[in-house]
């Protein structure tokens, strides 16, 4: 689906473009219903661990099994998600707009099912675009702003961050995506602040792929601010 919405976004005949389109939103189609499939397997999955258990203490082998199943669905509910937003990208007018709800819908009931978790940060990038899609732009920064806060948890007491390989790239991304999103609200100030702490938390950032697309949006904001030199001094 994403391969789809990629080529589709960068073809200029617009026959082509449509059909491009078509066969994204069926290819995203596809994997929610493989996806909600697969979730429901695990939930029955999980339903007789529980009878099996019965009250019981499990053994070690019986928690492995638990996590297992428990892991995968997890992943099949924020990919689900993540489908029902990429598959909206691609429809227009009301379509859209009811498929970018259904999306939200999703994400909202990850959280209730997932509670707070790690990966809940990582979910907040694609929720916050979805939000941002849907003209709810206060409300995609919020989601932005969950995804950068991963970064707490890696606090050292010198006061900097001892970020995994996984949690740098969600704060990245989440600067990045906020900065952009200011840039859209016309807060150029606010980007450039945005960017100026990512470089603060990670100040090898620019070095990394999502950190240096996040200086672009400095960039643009810079010169949003009549900064043009200094945008170009970057």
């Amino acid at each position: 689906g994403d391969l789809f919405a990629h080529q589709a976004a960068a073809e200029t005949d617009a026959a082509v473009r449509e059909g491009l389109r078509g066969e994204g939103r069926e290819a995203f189609g596809k994997a929610e219903t493989v996806l909600s499939g697969l979730a429901g397997e695990m939930a029955a999955e999980r339903d007789a661990w529980v009878r099996k258990t019965n009250g019981r203490q499990p053994t070690a082998k019986e928690r492995a099994e638990e996590e297992a199943f428990l892991s995968v669905h997890l992943e099949a509910d924020l990919q689900g998600a993540r489908s029902r937003h990429g598959r909206a990208r691609l429809l227009d007018g009301t379509a859209r707009e009811k498929a970018l709800r259904e999306a939200l819908d999703a994400f909202m009931e990850f959280e209730l099912s997932w509670g707070d978790t790690p990966v809940l940060h990582e979910a907040s990038l694609t929720w916050a675009l979805v939000y941002g899609d849907l003209g709810r732009n206060a409300d995609a920064l919020t989601r932005f702003d969950h995804a950068i806060s991963i970064k707490e948890s890696f606090r050292q007491p010198n006061g900097k961050f001892a970020l995994g390989a996984w949690e740098r790239e969600i704060v990245l991304r989440g600067y990045g995506g906020k900065a952009q999103a200011l840039n859209e609200a016309k807060d150029f100030a606010a980007a450039v602040a945005a960017v100026d702490e990512m470089l603060a938390v990670d100040p090898a950032a620019a070095s990394d792929r999502n950190g240096f697309l996040a200086l672009l949006q400095k960039c643009d904001a810079l010169a949003g601010l009549g900064k043009g030199t200094e945008a170009a001094a970057l």
